[in-house]
């Protein structure tokens, strides 16, 4: 029987990770709206996530003095996706400027929004959040068309911390399925701490790439690619 649904908008997922809990609110979000389930992509191309959104803008000077840390995770980001998703059995390309998807295959790009490495040696003297290293990127998916790329979702995420030691912000991704709501956040999440890396900047990306990674599998299982 042919199951019709909305068309999925997990691919855009905001996500803040630091070093405390937090309640995380979301401020804004677009659903695309109709159609059937999307056929399964010959490609799911994933580009390197931006640094600070646009390079034309002016950055601050404390963007500029963190432009090459954001790209270099930006870049893990990407790189530990492809990795998740062609464990899922899905063709994941890591994308370039010379990339070329063909019509029904889906693109992945993202932005770092900010990100701060935090000092190690607060988080282990002191804990409760001091020195706490954070990041926070966002991500929009795409599918490729006829007429050029179609946005399939988007959310804007607002997180702030408290003093709560040992957790880390939650995530909060828009999906559309047979709930028109299509809400998920998850608060209060569990790290691993200092010792296993995960309160670094490299940890923190490495979590943001886990989690989006989490939210694409429920929802390539729901389309039926997986």
């Amino acid at each position: 029987m042919r199951l019709f649904i909305r068309m999925i908008a997990c691919l855009f997922v905001m996500i803040a990770i630091a070093g405390c809990a937090s309640p995380s609110n979301v401020t804004a979000r677009d659903e695309y709206k109709g159609g059937k389930k999307i056929a399964r992509p010959e490609h799911i191309y994933i580009y390197d996530f931006t640094a600070f959104g646009d390079t034309s803008a002016k950055l601050t000077p404390e963007q500029a003095a963190n432009k090459a840390t954001a790209e270099k995770v930006g870049a893990e980001i990407s790189a530990i996706l492809v990795k998740n998703i062609r464990s899922m059995g899905l063709q994941s390309v890591r994308a370039t400027s010379q990339t070329s998807p063909s019509v029904g295959d889906i693109v992945i790009k993202g932005q770092v929004l900010s990100v701060d490495k935090g000092d190690a040696s607060q988080r282990v003297a002191v804990g409760f959040g001091s020195g706490a290293s954070s990041l926070k990127a966002s991500v929009e998916g795409y599918l490729q068309t006829m007429l050029g790329l179609k946005r399939i979702g988007s959310a804007d995420l607002k997180s702030e911390g408290d003093k709560s030691p040992g957790m880390a912000l939650g995530v909060a991704t828009t999906i559309a399925n047979s709930n028109p709501a299509g809400l998920i956040i998850n608060a209060g999440r569990k790290m691993y701490g200092e010792s296993n890396g995960s309160s670094t900047i490299e940890g923190r990306a490495e979590e943001i790439a886990k989690e989006i990674s989490t939210e694409m599998q429920v929802k390539f299982k729901d389309q039926g690619w997986i």
